[in-house]
């Protein structure tokens, strides 16, 4: 009787090892999938080599993205995040950390960033700059790429008019003087068909003659809209480029045309915009008009030591399952 009782304690034993090793298996075994959510669908053959990367580096782990318009990216995203479903990771703007990492929409990642010694590998600087966009002591998101401003100029319309190209020296007077002598009127009959220079008022056409002048729009203690006097002195300098120089047209003789568009078919022979047109440049406008770029001239209050610029980042949900095949990925 002893004897079969120790057979069957056994038998127990081992039956139960067997079923804690196989759920173990199981869980293990489990596939574990991330949503990836961005917002360029001109990246959609780079996400998918992103993709197939990781997921033969980490088996078991499947992730899907989701390309979302720039224009819708915000209302879908927000749709999400009101009904707590965000993915796991997710394309962040500089413009809405703060708003986000502070309404608690975004995974606080100051353990991972110190586990993984991750300064050892990526630039401590560009991290600190989402730290401090987004008013809080610990960071919220991942940057992936350094977005900046640049002048672009038209190298067809330069050399007809006998003109060196601009220089990363160039001043606002010299910036001036040559968008004057590209305001052309080529048949006389009264109208601008080239002006010297073109914006409207968006936010990568202002703030980098701001911040190229050592000025600042928003007060840091109230976070109140509060220029000051260099950026009063850049926001007068492009108005009068439209009223006073008569380099620039008004926004509201423009209506016919796409901003993006004034430049690439010759209406302006200078244009101040984002880093991100350099790719579209070159693939839709090809041999059809010779083109380049410089940093956007500085005010007399500015320096040449710094640049308008902001990062592009990644952020995880709060309430990932996985947060840290999430933290890996992105």
């Amino acid at each position: 009787m002893k004897k079969l009782l120790a057979i069957l304690l056994v038998l127990l034993v081992v039956s139960t090892l067997f079923a804690a090793g196989t759920k173990e298996t199981a869980t293990m075994d489990k596939e574990i999938v991330l949503d990836w959510w961005t917002w360029d669908p001109d990246m959609i053959e780079q996400n998918k080599t992103i993709i197939a990367a990781f997921e033969a580096e980490n088996p078991g782990v499947k992730i899907n993205n989701t390309m979302v318009g720039t224009k819708e990216y915000w209302t879908k995203i927000r749709i999400q995040a009101n009904q707590n479903k965000l993915p796991d990771v997710f394309t962040m703007s500089s413009g809405y950390l703060e708003e986000w990492a502070k309404a608690g929409l975004l995974y606080n990642l100051d353990e991972f960033i110190e586990k993984d010694d991750t300064f050892d590998v990526f630039y401590k600087s560009i991290f600190d700059t989402n730290k401090a966009t987004s008013g809080t002591d610990s960071y919220y998101a991942i940057p992936f790429a350094l977005v900046t401003t640049v002048l672009y100029y038209n190298k067809d319309a330069f050399d007809a008019a006998g003109l060196a190209y601009p220089t990363d020296k160039w001043t606002w007077n010299e910036f001036k003087s040559a968008a004057k002598k590209l305001t052309i009127d080529k048949n006389n009959d009264g109208k601008i068909d080239q002006w010297g220079f073109w914006f409207y008022g968006r936010y990568a056409h202002i703030e980098p003659w701001v911040f190229g002048n050592n000025g600042y729009l928003v007060d840091n203690k109230t976070m109140r809209f509060a220029p000051d006097k260099n950026a009063m002195d850049a926001i007068k300098m492009l108005t009068d480029l439209v009223l006073v120089d008569k380099v620039a047209p008004a926004q509201k003789d423009m209506t016919s045309f796409q901003q993006q568009d004034v430049f690439p078919q010759g209406v302006a022979a200078m244009w101040v915009d984002g880093s991100w047109f350099v790719d579209i440049f070159r693939k839709n406008l090809g041999d059809d008009m010779r083109w380049g770029m410089v940093e956007v001239p500085v005010g007399p209050n500015g320096s040449r030591d710094m640049s308008n610029g902001w990062p592009d980042s990644y952020a995880i949900a709060p309430n990932t399952k996985n947060p840290e095949m999430a933290w890996k990925f992105a």
